[in-house]
């Protein structure tokens, strides 16, 4: 027989072995299901450490007093625990403004947790497309964060960090000063 005509009645047939049909696509219904559990799993985590982010960025936003090193700890603290333990994360905040003489972003102060580096004049340039156009003397909170995630099950979805940067101005005090 030639091979069309075989196919054809490949497809025909309805007689079946349920075993056999089981031992076929079970598999295949397996890694569909747990595929899926681990996609939506890696885009719940990226979204609540953007929302953590943005609560950090929030809580310092509404401060009357200056920060400290504990207090931005303790910050530190609460990003991980709205992010239930879901992986290694860093926080990094400065305080920034814009020079206008100078036409560059000036960094007041910078803290770090989580084995970051300092944020410096010049490594807030690389950011310059992501913070706002400042008239003289205003100032902005800069809120970065990083999450290592490392996927339950190998799937095809690699091991990657999840990065986010978000900007704030003071609401209540003309720019968040630093104690440390």
């Amino acid at each position: 027989m030639r091979l069309p005509q075989l196919l054809r009645r490949f497809l025909r047939e309805t007689e079946a072995s349920l075993t056999v049909e089981l031992v076929i696509m079970l598999p295949v219904l397996l890694w569909g299901y747990v595929a899926t559990s681990v996609f939506f799993d890696a885009y719940n985590v990226q979204s609540n450490a953007a929302k953590a982010t943005y609560t950090i960025a929030d809580l310092l936003s509404r401060q009357r007093e200056e920060v400290d090193a504990q207090f931005l700890g303790e910050a530190h603290d609460l990003f991980d625990w709205l992010l239930a333990g879901n992986g290694v994360s860093a926080l990094r905040v400065s305080s920034v403004s814009y020079d206008v003489e100078d036409e560059a972003y000036d960094v007041h102060w910078s803290y770090t947790s989580g084995g970051r580096p300092l944020q410096t004049d010049v490594s807030i340039a690389d950011h310059a497309g992501q913070l706002p156009d400042l008239p003289e003397g205003d100032y902005v909170i800069v809120v970065e964060t990083w999450l290592n995630y490392v996927p339950s099950f190998s799937v095809g979805l690699p091991s990657q960090t999840f990065e986010n940067f978000t900007v704030t101005a003071p609401r209540f005090m003309p720019k968040l000063e630093y104690d440390g």
